[in-house]
């Protein structure tokens, strides 16, 4: 019973979050839908500024892990 109470938590807190960030979205007025900007910098992605940060936080993600269930197995 915890383990579907976690997952129907997560799934709640995943929606609720991926609605927040939605609905942010507000593209300049000179583009059409589907369009990140226009002029110089069209290929340019929302999330292209921070795409490092997010590669290191997951490597560093996935360290702790491993070494979390390596030192499990052990004990």
């Amino acid at each position: 019973m915890n383990k579907i109470k976690n997952f129907v938590f997560a799934f709640i807190a995943v929606v609720l979050v991926q609605f927040a960030a939605l609905a942010q979205i507000d593209p300049p007025a000179d583009t059409g839908p589907g369009e990140f900007g226009g002029g110089d910098n069209a290929t340019d992605a929302p999330i292209d500024s921070f795409v490092w940060l997010l590669l290191v936080v997951g490597l560093v993600y996935v360290f702790y892990k491993y070494s979390s269930l390596k030192s499990k197995k052990v004990s």
